[in-house]
């Protein structure tokens, strides 16, 4: 931490601290997930997953919620609003601020706020702490942050007032990135719609005008196009470095020592990735057995027949199964307009030239849309550098409000220990996934037939409780209670 402090000096006013000195730090949990009656309640529950490709500062719910008594039985802890989550792994450095009362797995370091304590500075500051974080962490498998790593991550704090100057400054020029952002996207989907629209104009015969079109096109069925064969098969397991590439429905995926085709290739996702297309200037592959491969173009030009298959939508001739497989016999039946080989190839030729105009706009837009990222990054860097906007003497040094947020912490853990000794403990809901044969093993005394429905996975289904009850009959005893004549029924003993 002490390296991180000598990289810059602070404003006046300004001191170094950390995570663990500016709030509570606590770890989430996850409620047994084998226990019904741990889940599908009323309290949120995030995960990391929750935050992946997440844009908002804010989070009020995950994908999955928790009950109280799934809560009370794990390790997770219901924390306030304005309470800061962390993705502490799988991956480290992802952020939102609780917007309600909510709980978070295992994969979270969170801050739960004291009153002097300005969420929002915190959470922009933790977007900038992923390195730091990244390199403190430690692990096998994947790179954890522990609490205690956690709360010894260094923070540059200023004074309050600042604070709030810092944030509506960042929350100003992120808005106007935003602006910019949007109209990126909306330019690359504009261009996109050009694209499909050259595509529909050319297969139209509207891509010239009209006193340049002489050629008449011709209507024929798809087999008098191109001959289309089924890729071959081999395992991709045992693809060895060879000289020839193997093509499957995602691309070049390895090289095998044998041919099976010559291109040029036109690849066809067969299996799985319905429809997806490829063009490939190879002269020798082997096309996998899922896709479909181009055999013969039937003297058309094949680049061509590649933008007229863009236009055809492959997964209507898929079989409606778990896995989509393309029906061949729905596809060869389709019929298609083309004009001669040498309008084939104007056409190819217009097309592409307007494509790359296309691609180098795409190019720009891309380049601009990665100028935007690096600009939030500075952004955030000179805003916790003090460099962001001109700097003024505040009444409350940073070490007041440091020494307010102390005090704050001690009342708030003192309250929280006082409220959990007078908190009722809550009956803890029985597991429901054990077999019979499990809820026996564990048993130490005989039970009755109602108990151990009950217990086991079949409560919801006493037909499927007593088939298994009738599988196992030749391990279990069945004997009579004498004070109260019910049948009680326990394992067999194996001596």
């Amino acid at each position: 931490m002490e390296q991180e402090k000598s990289t810059y000096k602070l404003p006046e006013g300004w001191i170094w601290t950390t995570i663990g000195e500016i709030g509570i730090v606590t770890s989430g949990g996850t409620p047994k997930t084998n226990n019904s009656g741990f889940w599908g309640g009323k309290i949120p529950w995030v995960t990391p997953a929750d935050l992946s490709n997440y844009k908002n500062v804010y989070i009020e719910k995950g994908s999955r919620n928790i009950t109280e008594i799934g809560l009370e039985y794990s390790s997770a802890k219901l924390l306030p609003k304005g309470s800061i989550l962390f993705s502490s792994r799988a991956p480290i450095g992802y952020v939102a601020i609780a917007k309600n009362e909510i709980s978070t797995d295992q994969g979270f370091k969170n801050i739960i706020p004291t009153q002097s304590l300005f969420c929002e500075y915190i959470y922009y500051y933790l977007k900038t702490i992923k390195p730091l974080a990244e390199k403190m962490a430690s692990g096998t498998t994947f790179l954890e942050l522990s609490a205690s790593k956690f709360a010894q991550l260094p923070i540059p704090f200023p004074p309050l007032s600042e604070q709030h100057r810092i944030v509506a400054r960042i929350e100003e020029l992120f808005s106007e990135l935003d602006h910019a952002e949007e109209g990126l996207k909306k330019a690359q989907k504009q261009l996109e719609v050009y694209k499909q629209a050259l595509l529909k104009s050319a297969f139209e015969g509207k891509l010239f005008k009209k006193n340049d079109q002489e050629t008449k096109w011709k209507q024929i069925i798809f087999t008098e196009l191109c001959e289309v064969q089924r890729g071959f098969d081999l395992s991709l397991s045992n693809i060895v470095k060879g000289k020839y590439p193997v093509i499957t429905s995602s691309g070049i995926n390895g090289y095998h020592n044998e041919y099976k085709a010559t291109g040029p290739c036109l690849i066809i996702g067969r299996s799985g990735s319905v429809g997806i297309i490829h063009y490939f200037d190879v002269d020798l592959f082997w096309p996998h057995n899922t896709t479909l491969f181009v055999k013969n173009f039937k003297n058309n030009y094949p680049k061509f027949v590649y933008y007229l298959f863009l236009q055809f939508n492959f997964k209507s001739f898929s079989s409606s199964t778990a896995v989509p497989t393309l029906d061949r016999k729905q596809f060869f039946n389709q019929i298609v307009s083309i004009p001669n080989l040498e309008e084939q190839i104007k056409i190819v030729e217009t097309l592409e030239s307007k494509f790359t105009l296309i691609e180098n706009l795409n190019s720009t837009i891309i380049s601009s849309a990665n100028k935007i990222a690096i600009t939030r990054q500075s952004i955030l860097k000179k805003a916790f550098e003090g460099r962001l906007q001109p700097q003024f003497s505040y009444e409350e040094a940073a070490t007041e409000l440091l020494q307010k947020i102390q005090i704050e912490k001690e009342n708030y853990l003192l309250e929280q220990k006082t409220t959990e000794k007078q908190k009722p403990r809550k009956v803890k809901p029985m597991e429901t996934n054990k077999s019979i044969l499990e809820v026996l093993q564990e048993a130490n005394d005989p039970i009755s037939p109602k108990e151990l429905w009950l217990k086991s996975k079949h409560k919801d289904n006493i037909e499927d409780f007593y088939s298994e009850l009738k599988e196992i009959s030749n391990v279990i005893n069945e004997s009579k209670n004498l004070v109260f004549t019910e049948s009680l029924i326990s394992l067999k003993n194996e001596n």
